[in-house]
């Protein structure tokens, strides 16, 4: 595989039955969406018409090689974002995720510092990149309805350009001791953090075509855009993107998508555990989780009430997955010691 389009491609001409994103009813609603399942079949007749259109509004050169070429991507955790980012891959180019939550003077300056050519927004971020003073045109798209590609035959499927090496996206990481610091992130980096995942075995075995992965963390960070994408794509199973965290409605989604992965941050466990005990605390189909910044005093007790192994991991954007730490072996400590040892390839 040369790129993540083409990973998708892939994919999508082998299972394109198979559902490759899930919008369930919490985040729909919040949305202002219904609740919708979307195949890679689907998936791939938008992308291709994204394409097209990417092709025509930014004249995009006969060889995308030539230089790195920027947009964008203020579209949240939504389907929509998927779809832009991987017509734009296709394309050769290379996709700016955008933070929703940047005031006016953090987005002037990622949009400066990354040399966007284009900023791609919704209803609900089109007020905050226009306040912004956005050295780039600011355009505005409407949400995909499944549905819509039925008659939609007048495209070409897509034919995906780029290489391992091409840049795929720019992602800003917290700036804790300045302004945040743009990592560029070639396709080989989506690339081999898909397969690191789908590899890790273990406790973290994946079930390729079988898997649903649910995730409330954002596609603007590489747990997110990296880690769980990627390994879904490469596995034919399907994404579950929520808007954000809520633990008031965790569960209800968790079991409306039949969730079998559940990725997390530390603070997520301890507010589940804060809900009051419900009978059906074990009804789920989820088999681990994913994640970091578990506390040790809840780990134990999270996985006793609700049944599931939370595997810790460590990696950082800059690195990627090649570097990752995680204890998804034997032997796995509980609250203590939780990442379990460097890889061999790792020196330490």
């Amino acid at each position: 595989m040369l790129s993540v389009a083409h990973a998708f491609m892939d994919t999508a001409t082998a299972r394109a039955e198979a559902p490759f994103i899930m919008l369930v009813s919490d985040p729909a609603t919040r949305y202002g969406r219904e609740p919708a399942t979307i195949s890679y079949g689907e998936g791939l007749s938008v992308v291709s018409r994204l394409a097209e259109h990417y092709t025509r509004m930014l004249e995009v050169p006969s060889d995308p090689e030539s230089g790195v070429t920027r947009v964008a991507l203020a579209l949240e955790n939504r389907p929509e974002f998927f779809f832009h980012w991987l017509a734009l891959n296709s394309l050769g180019l290379s996709v700016v995720p955008i933070n929703p939550q940047w005031q006016s003077a953090e987005l002037e300056y990622v949009l400066n510092h990354s040399d966007a050519r284009l900023a791609v927004v919704i209803d609900t971020t089109q007020q905050a990149l226009t306040a912004s003073l956005a050295p780039c045109p600011v355009v505005t798209v409407d949400a995909f309805e499944p549905g819509e590609t039925e008659a939609d035959t007048g495209h070409q499927l897509l034919t995906p350009v780029g290489a391992p090496e091409r840049e795929c996206a720019l992602l800003y990481t917290s700036g804790t001791t300045g302004r945040p610091k743009g990592c560029m992130l070639s396709n080989e980096y989506f690339l081999s953090t898909g397969r690191w995942y789908c590899d890790i075995g273990g406790y973290c075995a994946l079930k390729p075509g079988e898997d649903r992965l649910i995730t409330p963390l954002p596609m603007y960070h590489m747990n997110a855009m990296a880690v769980s994408t990627m390994a879904m794509i490469m596995t034919g199973s399907c994404i579950v993107p929520l808007d954000r965290f809520h633990p008031s409605t965790w569960w209800s989604s968790v079991r409306e998508c039949d969730a079998t992965i559940m990725h997390y941050l530390g603070v997520m466990p301890a507010m589940l555990m804060s809900l009051p005990e419900n009978p059906a605390d074990r009804t789920h189909q989820i088999r681990f989780g994913f994640g970091a910044g578990l506390s040790g005093e809840l780990h134990t007790a999270f996985e006793t009430r609700f049944g599931i192994q939370l595997i810790e991991a460590w990696a950082m954007t800059e690195t990627g997955c090649t570097v990752a730490v995680i204890a998804s072996e034997e032997p796995r400590k509980v609250g203590t010691a939780c990442f379990g040892r460097p890889p061999l390839h790792m020196d330490y």
